[in-house]
């Protein structure tokens, strides 16, 4: 299984394999005594909130009027979860997840913008404008 898990990592971290091909090919290549969906939830339960950080983060946005922006490494499917399970859509005004990004080497990201605008359907405005700064 550490196999095929090396095998179908990053193609599934990058956004080119959903969560249900990357289980096909990682876990549920041969039967098995649970469920994909049993197996989906007790992934996601491993993934725990840090209370103080998110107290953090909500007390500076509001202290100083800041607009929040999350970059994850997760996957979309992880990342969507934790979205939706912490609220963290109550504090946080923007999410960038992996899939946007090209690993260009372990020090080096290139952030690929016109495939973040294209997938985010945004738009410059007076309001919210973003800039590469690299």
């Amino acid at each position: 299984m550490e196999a095929r898990h090396n095998i179908a990592f990053d193609t599934y971290e990058l956004g080119k394999l959903m969560l249900e091909e990357y289980l096909n090919i990682t876990v549920f290549y041969e039967p098995r005594s649970f469920t994909k969906e049993e197996f989906r939830q007790f992934m996601f339960s491993q993934s725990q909130p840090y209370p103080r950080m998110i107290e953090l983060v909500k007390n500076l946005k509001k202290r100083y009027a800041l607009r929040i922006v999350a970059v994850s490494n997760e996957a979309r499917e992880l990342n969507t979860y934790r979205i939706q399970e912490y609220k963290l859509a109550g504090f946080i005004d923007f999410f960038i997840s992996s899939t946007l990004f090209t690993y260009v080497s372990l020090t080096l990201i290139s952030i690929n913008w016109q495939l973040i605008w294209r997938r985010l359907n945004l738009t410059k405005s007076s309001i919210w404008k973003m800039r590469p700064c690299l």
